[in-house]
């Protein structure tokens, strides 16, 4: 049995953003993982690294 479409993106972007696990990125679900945007960031990095300058990416707290 395959995995569901949010599953499978979770999956996706884990396996993307395993290098950024030593910054703190980690997609452990699809909700808290992008709650501070430095997932997004670092997804967007991943990519186009000339889009973000990953050194001054910083943790914010997630709105509330």
């Amino acid at each position: 049995m395959g995995m569901s479409g949010c599953q499978a993106l979770e999956e996706w972007a884990r396996l993307v953003l395993a290098s950024y696990a030593s910054s703190g990125v980690s997609v452990t679900n699809m909700t808290s993982a992008w709650s501070d945007g430095k997932a997004f960031c670092a997804l967007i990095h991943a990519y186009r690294p000339d889009l973000v300058d990953w050194d001054t990416v910083k943790t914010n707290s997630p709105s509330q």
